[in-house]
This record gives structure tokens, C-alpha cells and sequence, in this order.
């Protein structure tokens, strides 16, 4: 057991399989090297943070040392709030590639949040104040569920199967609740799952929203693609959005990262290498909000690569969009989307695309 005030080394917390950290203040935000400060959690081992812990760390999985699974569990606090916030995916992270994470808090990341995991159950994700500090993100494989997540950036980051479940999304200002991995190349991304979710606040966007690639991004629930990626039998249900503003409720782009309004960190593009989306479904969503300031957002800059999405009982503001007055909510080429349909009720016998 670790008492607040106790002298932490790492080669100490590697010489047991269970780590309990007491109730009380514990500052590891300078264990490890600079500019990260991670906190190594070898395979197999257990990191418990009793209820009432506070835990300043950076926790990382060390992939080089022990067998098994690598867990972090409890009822304490991880804080960010000591560390440097440096911009990284793989080593900015608060938790990264932690296998089990249950039931803690996580506050004050220093950059992004959640990087990979299999296991994310019962968690709070709260102190998101400024751009990039993502939500749970390389989440292949993953189930997250019974969880909070607040960000300041792309909430819910899903990848390959990702069965998401039982979450409240608290949006701020910025980018997207749920959002298709958009940054990885030559891979497929195939039968994830988002199922009874609340998307809450998504304050006013800025001003800036009104252009470029802002203009084509934000969106409550969105796959904004520009990269060698497949995406393919995605299932959205039972997803509930109440919010004072929203830039858009679905969007889903599939850009040439040669035109002006993309931004640095999409990959090249073009007619033989980009993304491919055939087959989303989405079912019972209820959107409320007194603003929707654009149409939802379904379309391609390439041919031959947008097709078969399905919208089974949309409602939004009280109204159930159907083929007939679509138009009025959804931004939809026709010419590059294929395979569109919108109906009032779910057709069993049609299945998921």
C-alpha cells in the first residue's frame, strides 16, 4: 500500500502484481523521463486507487515487462493537473494502453485522454478545458460502457469493432461527440456498435465555424475521413441528443485532402487511395435543440465510395424524417452517395447494413 507522502520509484511498483494507492494525495507527476512523466504499469498487474485517492500520474502499460492483461481499478482519482500538457497521441495521454480500466475518475488530462484499452467500464472523464484533450480514443477491440466523458475535442473516438454502450457524452464547444477515427491509413474499420447514449450541452461553436474545413467538420455524430481507410457495418442506436446548439447533427465527409480547406494532419488523397464507406445504420435517434444551424451532412469527393446508409426512425425537434421530406434536415450529393433510404420504423427483416 502507498500512503500519501510516500517516496514512489518505479522499480518499487514493479516488484508487485497489485499496487494500492490509500485515500489522500499521491504526486508521481515526475516519475519517469521528461516531457511525459509516465508511470509504468507492467503486464498483468493491478494499480487500485481506493476511494478518496488522488492521483497525480501519467499511467502508461509497459508492453516489455510481465504477462497478462494490465489493469488500473477503484474509486480515486487520476489527475493531469501537475503534468506539462504536451501533444502527443501515443505518450500525451493520460492512460495509455491500460487493458482494464474500472471505475475511476479521470480529471485535468494533460493533453489527450484514453489511448487504447479493452476493457472501459464505470469511468468519469472530467477537466477538458481547450482543444485536444479527447475523449477514449484507438479504441480497436474495445468495450466502453457505463462511463461519463466530457472533451473539449472529439469525444468518443470509435475504431475497429468498438461496441460503445450506456454513456453520457458531455460535449463542450469543440469538435464532435462521436467520431469515426479519421487519421489512420490502410486499415479496415468494420462492425462497431454505439447503443443507448446521451449527447448533452455542445455549446455555441465559434465564429470561425462559418468556413473551409470548419465548415464541412462538426457534426454531433460524424465519420470526417481523409486517409486509406475503410469504414464498414456501423450500427448507431438509441441515441438521445439534447442541446441549446448544434452545429449539425449527422456528418458524414469524405474529403480530397488536396483542396484548400483541409487541414495538416489528413494524409494524401486521391482517386485510388481514400476513404470507402458502405454500410451505417442508424436507429432511433431523438434529437432536441432550439438551433440547428446546418443540414446534416452526407457526401464524397470521390465516386464509387459512399454507400448503403440507412436511417430507421430520426427524429428531430418532433418531426420523423422520411424519403419524403429528408431534404429539409440532410445535405445529401446524390450524386456520389448511394443506397440513402429513410423510413419511420425498423424493418427487421432488412437487418443492419
Amino acid at each position: 500500500m502507498i500512503l500519501p507522502g510516500d517516496e514512489v520509484a518505479q522499480d518499487q511498483l514493479d516488484r508487485y502484481a497489485t499496487v494500492w494507492f490509500a485515500p489522500g494525495i499521491h504526486n508521481l507527476s515526475r516519475l519517469g523521463k521528461a516531457p511525459w512523466y509516465q508511470t509504468l504499469v507492467k503486464k498483468g498487474q493491478t494499480i487500485y486507487l481506493e476511494g478518496g485517492s488522488y492521483v497525480m500520474a501519467r499511467f502508461k502499460k509497459n508492453d516489455n515487462l510481465g504477462n497478462g492483461p494490465a489493469s488500473i481499478v477503484g474509486r480515486g482519482v487520476i489527475s493531469g493537473i501537475k503534468h506539462k500538457w504536451v501533444r502527443s497521441f501515443s505518450e500525451g495521454s493520460q492512460v495509455i494502453n491500460i487493458d482494464n480500466l474500472i471505475g475511476v475518475t479521470i480529471t485535468d488530462r494533460a493533453c489527450f485522454g484514453i489511448y487504447g484499452g479493452h476493457n472501459i467500464d464505470d469511468i468519469a472523464m472530467l477537466g477538458a478545458w481547450h482543444g485536444n484533450t479527447d475523449g477514449p480514443d484507438y479504441l480497436d477491440d474495445c468495450l466502453i460502457q457505463n462511463s461519463f466523458l466530457m472533451a473539449h475535442d472529439d469525444n468518443l473516438k470509435l475504431n475497429n469493432n468498438t461496441h460503445a454502450k450506456h454513456l453520457v457524452i458531455w460535449q463542450l464547444a469543440n469538435a464532435h461527440a462521436i467520431m469515426v477515427k479519421e487519421m489512420r491509413d490502410h486499415v479496415t474499420f468494420s462492425h462497431s456498435v454505439v447503443e443507448d447514449v446521451d449527447i448533452i450541452t455542445y455549446f455555441k461553436a465559434p465564429t470561425i465555424w462559418d468556413r473551409g474545413w470548419a465548415k464541412l467538420g462538426p457534426g454531433a455524430i460524424a465519420c470526417v475521413t481523409g486517409s486509406d481507410l475503410q469504414v464498414k457495418h456501423f450500427v448507431f442506436r438509441d441515441i438521445r441528443i439534447e442541446s441549446p446548439y448544434l452545429y449539425r447533427v449527422f456528418n458524414f465527409y469524405n474529403l480530397d485532402t488536396n483542396l484548400p480547406y483541409t487541414p495538416p494532419w489528413f494524409s494524401p488523397t486521391s482517386e485510388s487511395r481514400h476513404t470507402r464507406i458502405n454500410g451505417v445504420s442508424f436507429r432511433n435517434i431523438t434529437v432536441t435543440s432550439p438551433v440547428i444551424a446546418y443540414r446534416s451532412l452526407l457526401g464524397s469527393a470521390y465516386d464509387n465510395s459512399f454507400s448503403n446508409i440507412r436511417f430507421v426512425n430520426i427524429n428531430i425537434n418532433g418531426t420523423t424524417v422520411t424519403d419524403k421530406n429528408r431534404d429539409a434536415f440532410f445535405e445529401i450529393e446524390y450524386d456520389k452517395v448511394k443506397g440513402v433510404a429513410f423510413l419511420k420504423t425498423v424493418d427487421d427483416s432488412r437487418g443492419d447494413p
